[in-house]
C-alpha cells in the first residue's frame, strides 16, 4: 500500500473506538485484512497529526508525511505487535515520535525534541520492536512514586499530549526549563520503572 493511502484528511477522523473494537481491528489487520488499516487510521490519524507529530514539526505538509510514514511502518511490523489491553494509538504514537525525532535530526538542527518521551509509555525500553505496554494503572503507580514536579510533566506532556509551550506555561516556566525538567522527570520515572521491574521480578 503506497504512502498516498495516508494522506492526511480532517474528513476522515470519527469518535473513538472501543478498546475491542481496536483490537478486532488488529487482529483484522494481522490476518490480512487490508480494509482494518483503513479503519485504524481513520480512528487515530487525527490525534497522531494533531496532538504528536504537528507540535513536534511545526509544518503541516511535513507532519502530513511522517503521518503516512507512521501507517506504512506499523502496516510493515504489524506482526510484531501483540494486543496487551491498551490503545494502540500509544504503539503508533512511539512510531511517529522517533519520525519526527529523525526528521530533526537529518535538518542537524539543535534544538530539543523530547527524545524521553519515545520510551516513557513503555518505561523500559525505547526499541520499536518491543510490544509490551504497560497499563494505566501501572503508569500512575510510577508516577505516583516521584516527585509531584516530576509526575505532573510527564502528564501533561505524553499522557495528555500537551505541547512544550503549554506545559511550560502551566510551570510558570521557560521552554527551554521545562525542556530540562522533562528530561529529568523521565530519567526519574525510567529508574522508578526499573526498581518496580526489578522488585517484581
Amino acid at each position: 500500500m503506497s504512502n498516498a493511502t495516508f494522506r492526511y484528511s480532517y474528513a476522515s477522523s470519527q469518535c473513538a473506538p472501543t478498546l475491542d473494537q481496536e483490537r478486532d481491528a488488529v487482529l483484522r489487520l494481522q490476518a490480512g485484512d487490508r480494509q482494518a488499516a483503513s479503519l485504524l487510521y481513520r480512528w487515530f490519524a487525527e490525534p497522531l497529526y494533531r496532538s504528536v507529530l504537528l507540535p513536534r514539526v511545526q509544518e503541516n505538509e511535513l507532519a502530513s508525511d511522517l503521518l503516512s510514514e507512521t501507517f506504512v511502518r506499523a502496516i510493515a511490523r504489524i506482526h510484531s505487535f501483540r494486543w496487551s489491553n491498551v490503545s494502540f494509538f500509544f504503539w503508533l504514537r512511539r512510531i511517529a515520535v522517533h519520525l519526527a525525532i529523525d526528521t530533526h535530526r537529518q535538518r542537524s538542527r539543535h534544538e530539543m525534541v523530547d527524545v524521553d518521551d519515545v520510551d516513557i509509555v513503555s518505561g523500559l525500553s525505547t526499541d520499536l520492536g518491543v510490544d509490551f505496554v504497560p497499563s494505566r494503572t501501572r503508569i500512575e503507580t510510577t508516577l505516583g512514586g516521584l516527585s509531584e514536579r516530576y509526575a505532573q510533566a510527564l502528564r501533561l506532556r505524553l499522557l495528555e499530549d500537551e505541547s512544550r509551550e503549554e506545559c511550560a506555561r502551566r510551570f510558570g516556566i521557560s521552554v527551554g526549563a521545562f525542556d530540562v525538567l522533562l528530561h529529568r522527570a523521565s530519567k526519574a520515572f525510567r529508574a522508578a520503572s526499573e526498581r518496580e521491574q526489578f522488585a517484581i521480578s
